[in-house]
């Protein structure tokens, strides 16, 4: 193994634009001759910035270069744009009688998450299993973030 890259600390940063949408339609009954149709459409897009500490350890020769890495750290979300739209359609005997439109509460403006992976780096291929954890993008209660990724990338360069 190459002794200079064993046991090696690095500062890994990302740079990612996200985009989530959400469409949904559920039926509420309120009593046996009235319906509550609910239909609702969410859509977010936020820029996001994470950064981690990154350690390795090398197998292998210089001319196969094979690395494990294990990392941890944080990642900082700001919402850019976002849309929301809810309407209530209140059905009674099977005939629509109150429409509600509105909206649902604005996402919030910015987010932070913990971020902890492992993973692989073959040569130039990297793959990476990642888990993120935080609060969602929603300003409900109950609103949270768990995300298990799979990352594979290429190295371009040295």
């Amino acid at each position: 193994p190459l002794k200079r890259y064993d046991n090696k600390r690095f500062i890994n940063s990302e740079l990612s634009i996200l985009t989530y949408s959400h469409d949904g339609f559920v039926i509420l009954p309120v009593s046996e001759s009235i319906e509550n149709h609910v239909t609702s459409d969410i859509s977010i897009t936020a820029i996001k910035v994470g950064s981690m500490m990154r350690r390795r350890i090398t197998l292998g020769s210089e001319e196969s270069l094979t690395t494990l890495f294990w990392n941890g750290g944080a990642s900082f979300a700001a919402t850019v744009g976002s849309s929301n739209t809810s309407m209530e359609e209140f059905y009674v005997f099977g005939n629509r009688n109150i429409i509600r439109e509105g909206e649902f509460e604005g996402p919030v403006q910015f987010n932070l998450s913990l971020l902890a992976g492992a993973g692989i780096s073959l040569n130039k291929f990297m793959f990476e299993l990642r888990a993120e954890f935080g609060r969602g993008s929603s300003r409900l209660a109950n609103s949270s973030l768990q995300r298990i990724s799979l990352i594979g990338a290429l190295r371009v360069g040295r």
